[in-house]
């Protein structure tokens, strides 16, 4: 409410506020517990992907453009990386607690090569973004594309070093 005072900003944003908050707790909190009935993911990957970042596009820019749903596809898609990242270390201590992760149910190996793929395809649309609109009055593609390549490579180093074991 104070943010809404303070930026101007319509009722909408509350209620964006609100839900992106209750997503997030609701990841792990009673009486939800998404991620001990195998929605953890999804949970995180719109908290994180899209929540967060959408929250601070919208105070910055008063509202959602183009620009900002040309970037909702990769950062939903980070959002499932890094929480498939999170979870690979944790994978023992996950089947105890009885948490139905993605790499508690489908093992280390498959979500490595998922992330991997998570880069790719990340890169892939950054550069047919590029290919159709090339620079934007407010973002160069080309250059956004080209740092795309930086987790690409990461992912990839992963599929090929990973491990079994904690």
């Amino acid at each position: 409410a104070v943010s809404i005072m303070i930026f101007s900003l319509p009722f909408l944003f509350l209620v964006f506020v609100i839900v992106g908050n209750i997503v997030g707790w609701f990841y792990s909190a009673t009486p939800l517990r998404l991620v001990y009935r195998g929605l953890g993911e999804v949970m995180m990957m719109l908290t994180v992907g899209f929540f967060l970042p959408g929250l601070a596009y919208w105070i910055n820019g008063g509202s959602f453009d183009g620009v900002y749903l040309l970037f909702v596809f990769p950062l939903l898609m980070y959002g499932l990386s890094f929480i498939l990242n999170v979870e690979m270390p944790d994978k023992e201590a996950d089947v105890q607690a009885r948490k139905k992760t993605f790499i508690v149910r489908k093992g280390r190996p498959l979500g490595f090569l998922v992330i991997g793929f998570i880069f790719f395809c990340v890169s892939a649309y950054f550069f047919l973004i590029c290919l159709f609109f090339g620079q934007t009055s407010v973002i160069d593609f080309r250059i956004v594309s080209l740092f795309s390549l930086l987790p690409l490579g990461i992912g990839l180093y992963s599929v090929i070093k990973r491990k079994e074991e904690q």
